[in-house]
């Protein structure tokens, strides 16, 4: 799973591997007819690439493209408390942003 910027340019970085290994595949086993070792060759590399493009569609959903702001999280709400979508989404991230709040009260 897509967390960030960096893994989403890791990612894209693979993915066209994985696109230029498959035309690759394509070029080598020729229109003619395949092996079945070229097939299986050809849909792992597509199923791989394929996966990749469905991490790029949950990447983009609007619920995981709210934590990705240049500007840090959402200024906290009227009661002083922070949103509880950037509080679930650090718990996510494996931030505990409740303990420094905490200590900031005492």
């Amino acid at each position: 799973m897509i967390t960030n910027e960096v893994q989403y340019r890791a990612t894209k970085a693979h993915l066209g591997q994985f696109e230029e290994a498959e035309a690759n595949l394509e070029a080598r086993a020729g229109s003619g007819s395949r092996s079945k070792l070229a097939h299986l060759e050809i849909d792992a590399v597509r199923s791989q690439a394929n996966g990749l493009r469905a991490e790029f569609d949950e990447y983009e959903q609007p619920a995981v493209r709210l934590n990705r702001t240049t500007s840090g999280p959402r200024p906290h709400n009227a009661d002083g408390c922070p949103h509880l979508v950037d509080v679930v989404l650090a718990w996510l991230r494996g931030e505990r942003p409740w303990i420094s709040a905490v200590r900031s009260v005492r």
